[in-house]
């Protein structure tokens, strides 16, 4: 055995030695007191393990303290209770005991219950005292109702029989209930050495450990009695055996994280996706080496199938899964899997003195980055980026969780990363020290072949999963560029607005009044389904559709297509119908430039059912005065968009600059002086559309997201880089709705009273805006005109 390899391993022994020290006098000195000794979710996982040993095993925990032992006693009602506590006090007298805690009526979820003691020889004479209905022995329970029966079935068992083992050698005490995940944490801090020795050498083995052990999260989790330190520890035991490649074995680790939470399904998904890159095995082979394994989870389960039944286990576990995908009510301010890496809104356990689950921000953020930045390592298949991929499947794990509709998730399910970030940074530092021109080449010619392999210039053979992308792969460049960008914007559109970045949405606000279509489809979308994962998949899917439709015929309709307005996609295509309307303006646009003017009029008729400024691009239709297309134009119009409809304007409508005097009445004048800036200047081109659009955004108002078709029309007509200034003020408002004077307030010190005060920043941007439009169209219409 090499020396560097022993020093590597004595350094990583004394840091494990010195965190469990340490964490194990902070824990067992008194100062974390928590809810009646419970800290944070310690109410339920310690209580469940004591239910659990006694209704599982038949096995009575002790809690015991000079000569007495403790329970807890369960009466048939507070009423009962109150009315014969005199009686109850007499008969633990003649016992030799009394009562510890009665306040259990009157604190909390005010439950029937006392918590008493008695000489240890009497403890079995406590059922003859009145109408007790359940004694359970041991420490005291929390004041929560039902909590002397919760098994917390919701969650897997092995990490509360860890807590069981314990309390049974012993005894039912809070350190008890904490020192497994202490001597895991020990444990984890020399597995992250072994693996980071094995992916690197001994040198960064020993960052990595002292990486996990300065990492707060962890050793905040190591010191509660919660699942997810456990759930951690058999992750790192998974992540230690995939880089001595042992997939199997790493498989049963899986599993057995899997046996703690379900989320230990996250590590099962890079071993899988370990099988089929680095080792480059079947898809069948792949399946049974990563599936076979679950085997593990009804084993471990096997007492509670004994207990409850075969039928029974399956039906908790299917319940299970549900309340794992749907938000809880009031609580913790949740934090998306994403925003975990960066301590958005860290939860805390403990109160004076505070113990808060938040990562450590520097190693965090840097495996965020390089986790990404180093994906070209992933393709040649190098280990050191094997904790990486850990880190990748767990966090998409949690955000599919989130995307179902789990929007409660909370800082502290992080740790479950710890010992992959852990190695993850040693691996970033080893680049960015030792590696520097791999790391420049991966940044370089990786990623340049990366991408041209998604421009068809470089062939990569693609997994069988992945087979589907050969049909984007034989497209055109362009084609294939616009195209990425668009599902790109899209889905940071929609990540952005599920963190609540973004205004007002059918995604969310299903009971939001919208112009015409519009609002005849945010209705039918909110009836579609009570599940709001439901809606949400049939609305992304509409805008990913809409934004390829975009891409597609942008590039057609273009003569050379030099700019998209990706940033005004990412910010706004998410937020409402506009991306759809423009989808089906722009089909219209195509099938009129084919001579299939019927069809395309009617096309832009529904488009402007759906929003307004799409009647600016009828442009081409009343240029030619066939009546056949008018009508055709009439008739998308209205047959899905009343008359009626037109006034019911949103409410968090931007206002133009005759919506503080006119009102509703400003939507008119806007509308009737768009229609004749066309009717006018109609000369079938694109110009005269966007100056229309602006003076209706100008008078008028409207939602930021309606700027994306003037900017998107303005692409079509030969836009240069130059309309990203234009773009910026249209993402401004969407960026400023919930802060609208972050701009104006400084500068004008000024104080609005909301998005549509006219002092506010988004009135001022889109007002801006629609002049920049305004003067763009003008100026092109005058060029034009000179020719």
């Amino acid at each position: 055995m090499e020396k560097s390899f022993l020093l590597g391993l004595i350094l990583a022994l004394l840091i494990a030695t010195g965190f469990f020290i340490n964490a194990y006098l902070d824990i067992s000195s008194g100062k974390y007191r928590g809810d009646d000794y419970y800290i944070s979710d310690e109410v339920w996982y310690a209580t469940a393990s004591r239910n659990l040993l006694s209704e599982l095993f038949n096995y009575n925990v002790r809690y015991v303290r000079d000569g007495y032992a403790y329970a807890t006693l369960v009466f048939p009602s507070k009423e009962y209770l109150k009315s014969n506590l005199s009686e109850i006090g007499e008969c633990l007298s003649s016992l030799g005991g009394s009562i510890v805690r009665s306040n259990y009526t009157t604190t909390g979820d005010k439950i029937p219950v006392l918590w008493v003691k008695v000489p240890q020889s009497n403890i079995s004479r406590l059922k003859y005292c009145d109408d007790v209905e359940k004694i359970r022995t041991g420490f005291e329970y929390p004041s929560k109702s039902g909590i002397y029966d919760y098994l917390n079935l919701e969650h897997p068992p092995l990490g509360k029989y860890l807590m069981m083992l314990s309390m049974i050698l012993l005894g039912d005490k809070p350190i008890s209930w904490r020192i497994p995940g202490l001597i895991e944490a020990f444990f984890m801090i020399i597995i992250v050495y072994l693996a980071g020795n094995r992916m690197l050498n001994p040198f960064w083995g020993v960052i990595a450990s002292l990486s996990l052990a300065l990492d707060p999260m962890f050793k905040a989790m190591s010191m509660v009695a919660m699942l997810d330190i456990h759930l951690a520890f058999f992750t790192s035991l998974a992540i230690l055996l995939v880089i001595y490649d042992r997939p199997l074995a790493a498989s049963i680790a899986a599993w057995l994280a899997f046996s703690v939470k379900f989320s230990g399904l996250f590590v099962v998904l890079a071993i899988y996706l370990y099988l089929r890159v680095y080792r480059r095995e079947k898809v069948a082979s792949s399946l049974i080496k990563s599936l076979v394994p679950a085997l593990v989870y009804p084993l471990v389960s096997l007492p509670l199938i004994i207990h409850f039944g075969l039928r029974r286990w399956i039906q908790e576990n299917l319940s299970a899964i549900a309340w794992h995908t749907t938000s809880r009510g009031s609580g913790p301010v949740p934090s998306p899997p994403w925003g975990w890496f960066f301590n958005v809104a860290p939860m805390a356990l403990h109160y004076n003195p505070d113990l808060i689950a938040r990562v450590n921000l520097v190693s965090y953020s840097i495996v965020f980055l390089f986790t990404i930045m180093l994906l070209p390592a992933l393709i040649e298949r190098r280990r050191d980026y094997i904790p990486m991929l850990f880190v990748a499947s767990i966090v998409l794990g949690y955000t599919g969780v989130f995307m179902k509709g789990n929007r409660t998730l909370y800082s502290f399910y992080a740790v479950q990363l710890s010992p992959a970030v852990a190695l993850s940074f040693s691996s970033a530092l080893f680049y960015l020290t030792i590696r520097e021109r791999e790391l420049d080449r991966y940044l370089s010619s990786g990623w340049r072949r990366i991408f041209g392999a998604l421009l068809g210039r470089e062939e990569i053979p693609l997994p069988g999963e992945l087979s589907f992308l050969r049909v984007f792969l034989d497209m055109d460049r362009r084609s294939l560029a616009l195209i990425i960008a668009a599902i790109t914007s899209v889905f940071s559109s929609l990540a952005l607005y599920y963190m609540a970045l973004l205004p007002q949405s059918p995604a969310v606000l299903l009971g939001l009044e919208d112009y015409g279509l519009s609002n005849v489809l945010t209705q039918y979308l909110g009836q579609i389904s009570s599940e709001m994962w439901v809606r949400g998949l049939i609305y992304s899917s509409l805008i990913l559709l809409s934004s390829l439709i975009f891409s597609l015929d942008s590039g057609e309709l273009a003569r050379k297509l030099e700019y998209m307005p990706i940033l005004a996609l990412i910010f706004l295509s998410g937020y409402d119908w506009t991306l759809l309307s423009l989808a089906l303006a722009l089909d219209g646009l195509l099938f009129i430039s084919r001579e299939r003017r019927l069809v395309g009029s009617l096309l832009v008729g529904l488009a402007s059912a759906l929003n307004p400024l799409n009647l600016a691009l009828s442009i081409t239709i009343i240029s030619r005065r066939r009546k056949k297309d008018l009508l055709a134009l009439l008739l998308g119009l209205l047959i899905l968009s009343p008359i009626k409809g037109f006034f019911n304007w949103p409410k968090d409508v931007i206002g133009g600059i005759l919506w503080p005097l006119m009102g509703l009445y400003s939507v008119l004048i806007g509308t009737l002086a768009a229609g004749v800036i066309v009717v006018l200047l109609s000369r079938r081109g694109y110009e005269e559309s966007v100056l229309a659009m602006g003076l209706f955004l100008l008078v008028a108002g409207g939602r930021p997201s309606w700027a994306l078709i003037p900017l998107s029309v303005m692409l079509i007509a030969g836009a240069s880089a130059s309309t990203s200034i234009m773009e910026l003020f249209a993402v401004i408002p969407a960026l400023t709705w919930t802060v609208p004077s972050m701009i104006s307030g400084p500068l004008f010190k000024c104080n609005p009273s909301g998005p549509t005060s006219p002092c506010s920043d988004p009135f001022i941007s889109m007002v801006i805006l629609s002049i920049l439009l305004i003067y763009w169209g003008a100026r092109r219409h005058a060029e034009k005109s000179l020719l």
